[in-house]
């Protein structure tokens, strides 16, 4: 290489002057990135695939790489010299030469890691000199010390994450060393076009570079790809999604901004909101971007509807048709909407479809709300990708991705089961819930709960009750334990002066604040130890939202992990938990942490493609759908594929261990056997029938482990009876024998059996559908007619 990437950058600066709206600039960026560094670790691989990527989005951007580069980066030539790491001369402008001479080529040590901290700050100092002599206004400066300072907090996320290493060589927080060194680098890129932005030349130059920093790093992608799925018109509904707290709100002038530019200036935007707190807040988002005669409002008190509008749902479904403002004239019309997992309300139902973006169709009872093209586009924001049906999901931030980088914070979740008596409701907007009877004696019960699990442990409480009659009953039981002053109360009926004055003191002395549902919307309770639900619901998007007023994390201090505990009247339900929304498939039985999940969620997803592939086996025959209730096992199905392949496919198998092709194909699919008697016909391929037994029980144990630790589906009393055989002490002959009479009661037991022999005068069945019927009499384990297996077999097939 002849020279440094810093010249590299500077040319796409320069680039960027030019063509400061092109949609693809940041993926320009992410390469040359990526190239950078891949460089400093030493990492040939990652140079070549990014270089490939970036003469890839060259083409897209009709730029001619070489030209554009000239002499000055010959990459493949670089390459092959395999010049060495250390020699590289280019860093990013914060590190010096003799830094660079440190990085080694692979695992990054503490000594490095402290190089690059060192830095990052003496370069923070920099930037806040330059800030103090700059001609940027009161405003921009105000920005870029904000953005710094959350540059800060990830710095001191990343440096908790590290700091092992100082004293051991070695990671021991959830980051490995090579997503440590990546947050650095990312850090140190953020910081050399803020510092450009400081020093731009032009107030072109300014905002072209300013996009580059004032974006996260998955702010800026799910940007990107909207962008690009609008260009190529994806889908008439698209949609992002990311935790609350993450900015998600904030990208709206941006989603404006790229709906503008594709499909015109006089094209009309129409923000929908629920709540007039939320639509303030985006009333000021919008005014920083626009001028001020392009943004209105429609709520109750205003109706002054303009070129982007943010209006009030209820408001506008009933001017829909009165109000000459929204009558279709010509223009495209996007509707942004903020509420995204209440599109199939009634309300939302009229708006979409006034606007010709949609259309309802009878499934069952229900009228359904579906896309449809129109002269315009719907854009959904949600919070965690739920209830997004019908939707194109343009980028995602997902909650355990946003924990582990630390933008908002990790949670310790626990459970507790509620023996008093309950109500089922369903609320105004179709959430269906489980709430405790409204009584005084229930309330004093909740108190004691939460005297065991939070009093003293927590400053600052989050309580959730479902109506105001639960939240005076809560209260009331609060006094009686702790006096007055401890609980503060918000509800629909006290007035916005007493709602405030209730929250200022909560901030100002801590307790615990009680809410009905989702009051305080835009309330931001950063520093609130513990949240507290005491009612289920069936909403994923709703009990996010309601723990996400807690999440947040704090630009003064590093705040402890959030504890949420849940209610529940049964150990297995439908409803909405924050385990589940973390990414386990079923609740724990046990308190558990993000952390923990964090370790299993791959190990879940490779599952559930294992069950995809069962199901699509399943829907074209080659599998029978009894398998679909067995439980899959990934180290059992790659155990059992390796033996398979040793004994030369599933025919020879099968010949061998007298088992059917049926079941053979079920085990390789990951399929537990449900048989001890099935396990010893395999006996051979694993070592003989300690072997066997030992495989079959150590498989049936972590299935046990995966339900306590909710990675695996429940299966109700086939649960209970399992928890209970995993907790006995015995001999593995014994243990054998008792979880083959536990599995005897849950599936069918197999006998061999032959199918009947028709009578001479009767159509024979073609010979496929005859060899099903045989391997079906051998699962169902009880001697039945032809005819009594094509009703099985029927059935079984859905027709």
């Amino acid at each position: 290489m002849r020279d440094s990437l810093v010249w590299l950058r500077e040319r796409f600066v320069e680039y960027l002057k030019q063509n400061k709206a092109h949609p693809m600039r940041g993926r320009l960026l992410d390469q040359l990135v990526e190239i950078h560094r891949s460089l400093v670790v030493g990492k040939k691989e990652g140079v070549e695939n990014a270089w490939d990527e970036l003469q890839g989005v060259a083409l897209q951007l009709e730029l001619n790489l070489d030209k554009w580069l000239g002499s000055k980066l010959d990459l493949p030539e670089f390459l092959r010299n395999e010049t060495k790491t250390q020699s590289l001369p280019e860093m990013p402008a914060v590190l010096r030469p003799d830094e660079v001479q440190s990085l080694p080529p692979s695992s990054p040590s503490a000594e490095t890691f402290e190089v690059r901290r060192e830095a990052i700050l003496r370069e923070f100092q920099q930037i806040e000199r330059g800030l103090n002599k700059s001609r940027l206004s009161p405003e921009e400066k105000k920005a870029c010390r904000a953005k710094i300072k959350e540059m800060e907090r990830v710095l001191s996320f990343v440096e908790r994450e590290w700091i092992s290493l100082r004293k051991t060589g070695k990671v021991k927080g959830d980051w490995t060393a090579d997503e440590i060194e990546k947050a650095q680098l990312g850090l140190m890129d953020r910081i050399f076009v803020l510092k450009r932005y400081l020093d731009a030349e032009s107030a072109g130059e300014a905002d072209a570079l300013r996009v580059l920093w004032e974006f996260r790093d998955y702010q800026q992608r799910m940007i990107s790809n909207f962008e690009g799925n609008v260009e190529d018109k994806i889908a008439p509904w698209l949609a992002l999604a990311s935790p609350m707290q993450t900015g998600k709100t904030s990208l709206i002038p941006h989603i404006i901004k790229v709906l503008r530019k594709h499909y015109g200036a006089g094209a009309r935007c129409i923000v929908l909101c629920r709540n007039k707190i939320q639509a303030d807040q985006i009333m000021r988002d919008l005014l920083e971007h626009f001028p001020q005669h392009l943004v209105g409002r429609y709520d109750s008190e205003v109706k002054d509807a303009r070129d982007i509008t943010v209006a009030m749902v209820g408001t506008m479904a009933g001017h829909l048709k009165s109000d000459p403002v929204f009558a279709l004239d010509g223009r495209p019309v996007f509707l942004i909407n903020d509420e995204a997992a209440s599109t199939q309300s009634q309300t939302f139902q009229t708006i979409y479809t006034h606007f010709g973006l949609a259309e309802t169709i009878k499934e069952g009872r229900h009228a359904v709300l579906k896309p449809k093209w129109g002269n315009g586009l719907v854009v959904g924001l949600s919070g965690t990708g739920a209830g997004l049906e019908g939707y194109h999901l343009s980028g995602q931030l997902d909650f355990l991705t946003a924990m582990q980088e630390g933008w908002i914070r990790h949670m310790e979740i626990d459970r507790v089961l509620l023996k008093i008596s309950s109500q089922k409701q369903t609320g105004t907007g179709g959430e269906k819930m489980i709430w405790w009877e409204p009584t005084l004696e229930n309330a004093r019960a909740l108190v004691e709960i939460y005297d065991k699990k939070i009093q003293g442990k927590h400053e600052k409480v989050l309580t959730y009750v479902p109506t105001t009659k639960h939240a005076d009953l809560l209260a009331q039981a609060m006094e009686e334990k702790y006096g007055k002053g401890h609980s503060h109360v918000v509800h629909s009926k006290l007035s916005p002066d007493k709602i405030k004055q209730a929250l200022d003191r909560y901030e100002k002395e801590g307790g615990n604040l009680i809410s009905v549902g989702m009051l305080s919307r835009s309330y931001r309770g950063t520093g609130t130890g513990a949240v507290f639900h005491t009612y289920q619901s069936d909403s994923v998007e709703l009990v996010a939202q309601r723990t996400g007023r807690a999440q947040g994390v704090s630009e003064e201090e590093v705040l402890p992990d959030l504890y949420v505990l849940e209610v529940a009247w049964s150990e297995r339900d439908s409803f909405a938990t924050m385990a589940k929304i973390a990414g386990l498939v079923e609740v724990p039985l046990r308190k558990i942490s993000t952390r923990e999940i964090a370790k299993v969620v791959p190990a879940i997803q490779r599952r559930k493609k294992l069950e995809e592939e069962r199901d699509r086996r399943i829907e074209i025959g080659e599998v029978i759908s009894i398998f679909k209730t067995v439980p899959l096992a990934e180290e059992w199905r790659s155990e059992f594929q390796a033996r398979l392949e040793e004994a030369g496919g599933v025919e020879k198998m099968a010949a061998v261990s007298a088992l059917s092709p049926a079941l053979i194909t079920g085990f390789a699919l990951g399929a537990l056997p449900t048989s001890l008697s099935d396990m010893m016909q395999l006996k051979d391929y694993f070592g003989g029938e300690e072997g066997a037994r030992r495989l079959w029980l150590d498989s049936w144990k972590r299935v046990v482990d995966g339900v306590l630790g909710g990675r695996e589906r429940g299966a109700g009393a086939l649960d209970e009876a399992l928890l209970a055989w995993g907790r006995e002490q015995a001999e593995d002959t014994e243990l054998a024998r008792s979880l083959d009479s536990i599995l005897r009661r849950y599936f069918p037991r197999r006998r061999k059996l032959l199918v009947k022999t028709p009578a001479p005068k009767q159509v024979s069945l073609p010979k496929h559908l005859s060899s099903l019927l045989s391997q079906l009499a051998e699962i169902v384990g009880e001697e039945k007619s032809e005819s009594e297996l094509m009703e099985i077999f029927r059935s079984e097939a859905g027709t």
